[in-house]
């Protein structure tokens, strides 16, 4: 069986700065049957992941519980689903984003509501919204979401009909609510403190260049400079917090960002800590 492996770093208790290599202490999750794992959020008390069968007949979308290693499996995925992105309500209720191959139709986008157990409370097509039409195009492209404090979602989605990145607000009856233009290459889209949104993004790829974190107004649609973020890593794993820090691996480090302040400091070398931080899907901060 797969066994996938929490990694839980104390770093509240070490001094600023060090690596705490004894801190990491181990949990194993048995995945009976199971080949591939897809993180797709750690949350504060589960985690949230795909496991595809060995014979890869089917998916599950399986939540792990942290504390009693129980592992649930509220939905079947069919090969024609894909799940996006997942985010985890403050009262539990878990928020899915997914598209889906339907019959005479085409390729559409769903927003789906769950229950703390994985019970779909509602769903909502939302492929008008996201691209104008009844069918989802295929090179219309949601990469991401987050969820706002009023019940609305801002989606990362790239256009590649017209070459454009780009941020769409969907309402909780699926209509769109506006629409920002991102001119840099890379973004990842955060949660910040009493609703607001924020975007880390880097200009380039490539080339160098720190990456910088921006507010997106929603009253003139377009992203506000809040602070620089001084990490060039092309890749980054960013994870919001509800008390405004983020945590972000940067590739090498751990470093934490403090979202009020705009402070940048660096907690911890992966290497340091027996950690392959290319296999880093997911973390969070524990409750």
């Amino acid at each position: 069986p797969l066994t996938a492996v929490l990694q839980e770093e104390q770093i509240a208790s070490q001094p600023s700065g060090e690596t705490g290599a004894d801190g990491w202490s181990a949990a194993f999750y048995d995945l009976p049957d199971m080949n591939v794992l897809q993180v797709l959020q750690v949350g504060k008390e589960a985690i949230y992941c795909i496991c595809t069968q060995e014979d890869d007949a089917g998916k599950q979308l399986c939540i792990m519980d942290i504390s009693s290693r129980e592992c649930q499996v509220p939905e079947e995925i069919t090969a024609n689903q894909n799940i996006i992105a997942l985010n985890e309500g403050a009262d539990g209720s878990i928020c899915v984003l997914q598209t889906d191959i339907r019959t005479g139709r085409g390729r559409v986008c769903e927003w789906l509501r769950m229950d703390a157990g994985g019970g779909i409370v509602s769903e909502i097509d939302i492929t008008e919204a996201l691209s104008g039409r009844e069918e989802l195009p295929d090179l219309i492209i949601p990469l991401e979401m987050q969820m706002t404090d009023d019940g609305d979602i801002w989606i990362r989605i790239y256009d590649g009909e017209t070459n454009v990145r780009k941020l769409i607000a969907v309402n909780a009856q699926g209509e769109r609510q506006c629409e920002i233009s991102i001119e840099a290459e890379l973004c990842h889209l955060i949660a910040g403190t009493d609703g607001s949104i924020f975007c880390l993004t880097k200009e380039y790829a490539v080339s160098g260049g720190d990456w910088s974190l921006q507010e997106i107004d929603e009253e003139k649609r377009a992203l506000r400079p809040y602070m620089e973020v001084p990490l060039d890593a092309p890749n980054v794993l960013p994870v919001s917090d509800d008390n405004g820090v983020l945590l972000i691996s940067d590739g090498t480090a751990l470093c934490q960002v403090d979202m009020e302040v705009k402070t940048c400091e660096r907690l911890l070398d992966w290497s340091a800590c027996g950690i392959a931080a290319e296999e880093l899907q997911g973390m969070a901060r524990l409750s």
